[in-house]
């Protein structure tokens, strides 16, 4: 490997593995975009389900309380 790379031009090396970092870089920025994203979208639905669950708790409750009077 280290062979190859004394042949290869500096001038050639030095703008790929630029743009190799620079290519990583922007991937992983957008793959954390994304992964937040998502994060964001899993912690509404849990809200969502927390919501409904709390309302059926209260309307169970509510019913339940009716019934205890007959």
């Amino acid at each position: 490997m280290s062979s190859l790379l004394n042949r290869m031009n500096p001038k050639i090396i030095i703008p790929v593995l630029c743009g190799t970092l620079i290519t990583f870089y922007y991937l992983n920025k957008r793959n954390e975009k994304l992964a937040f994203e998502q994060e964001q979208e899993i912690f509404q639905k849990e809200k969502e389900i927390y919501k409904n669950l709390q309302k059926n708790l209260d309307s169970n409750r509510k019913s339940n309380e009716k019934k205890s009077w007959f």
